[in-house]
């Protein structure tokens, strides 16, 4: 499995050091340094403990999911599934890989395929409807913001809010028109077949077929029981702030306090918004270019590269490393079982 991602690795590693050989050249590194140093330990806590908790809500979401109809699921599996989707997401474009790898842990652990894909499809889609939601409210009620906020690049933020919007209405169409779903996934099939991808094989289709009306069972159950899905989109407003609070953290942590944690937020939002979907691993070079024009006139000179270097830091590296050892630890634990269950998997 780890494999199948050396290429993606690579090319995050290229672009962390190219993303920091820029940055060095163009600041000046003992200023950055005592910035950084005038951090209180505190609030750097608190960072730490809200991009933690931001990966372990997702974990526990999927939690809350599962066990409303298939018992025995630990919280702690949950929360390990939850890392190891950042840390793919991670490393491929446009964080398409984290799912398919949470699925495929998931039937490791003995959950269905047809379960896990419409409850991580869920989560998909509140955590899209949410962001689309405080963009669209961002654009109606803070235009002007924005638009001295973000300048010439505005068109990124309402790229990432059209982008986003696309993929909501794509998720909720498949959702809900499942038939559909199963005519494209055949297709898929037929199409991989006929390029020698996949061996040709009637039990598959049969297995794939079976999945789909699982799945569609799973979707009907939770159609019936909507408090489920509230309680799990309160959750997941919950956890889509932490991000937007952390640069309020490090604001304050930087000894600073002029501006207000809303309008701190709503830019981090922003922020996040457009770069949500840019086919690049971690969104690398782009994020770190958007965040410091959005945030140069909410910091100084000499305090905007420390901002940048502790959000990107903590938000990104810091969870990926996490993420990346727990994703070991979870995958080598079963040992030369591993590569025949991802091949069962893929049959």
């Amino acid at each position: 499995m780890l494999g199948k991602y050396k290429l993606s690795i690579v090319l995050l590693l290229l672009l962390i050091i190219l993303t920091a050989s820029t940055f060095l050249q163009s600041n000046d590194l003992p200023a950055v340094v005592s910035a950084l140093s005038e951090m209180s330990l505190l609030w750097l806590t608190l960072g730490i403990l809200s991009v933690l908790l931001f990966v372990i809500l997702e974990g526990v979401m999927i939690w809350h999911l599962l066990r409303s109809f298939q018992k025995g699921i630990g919280l702690y599996q949950c929360i390990c599934w939850s890392f190891i989707g950042f840390f793919v997401s991670g490393i491929t474009p446009s964080a398409t890989g984290g799912q398919p790898m949470q699925i495929y842990y998931m039937k490791r652990a003995g959950i269905k395929v047809s379960a896990s894909m419409p409850v991580l499809m869920i989560l998909a889609v509140l955590y899209k409807l949410v962001m689309v939601s405080i963009g669209a409210g961002l654009s109606l009620f803070w235009a002007t913001g924005l638009a001295a906020y973000f300048g010439d690049f505005l068109w990124l933020f309402y790229l990432g809010l059209g982008l986003n919007s696309f993929v909501v209405v794509l998720l909720i169409f498949i959702m809900l028109r499942p038939l559909y779903a199963e005519k494209l996934i055949l297709k898929i099939e037929r199409l991989l077949t006929a390029m020698r991808i996949l061996k040709e094989s009637p039990e598959r289709q049969t297995r794939w077929l079976s999945a789909i009306a699982e799945y569609q069972q799973v979707i009907g159950f939770f159609r019936e029981h909507k408090t489920t899905l509230l309680s799990v989109a309160l959750m997941t407003f919950i956890q889509r702030c932490l991000p937007f609070l952390l640069i309020w953290i490090i604001y304050r942590g930087l000894g600073l306090s002029s501006v207000g944690i809303l309008s701190l937020m709503a830019l981090q939002a922003a922020v996040t918004l457009a770069i949500d979907l840019l086919p690049l691993p971690g969104s690398m070079g782009v994020a770190e270019f958007v965040f410091t024009t959005v945030f140069a006139a909410v910091f100084s000179d000499k305090l905007l590269p420390a901002a940048l270097c502790i959000s990107r830091g903590l938000s990104f590296y810091l969870l990926m490393i996490v993420s990346a050892t727990i994703f070991a630890w979870v995958h080598f634990s079963k040992g030369k079982t591993a590569k025949k269950e991802y091949r069962d998997f893929l049959i």
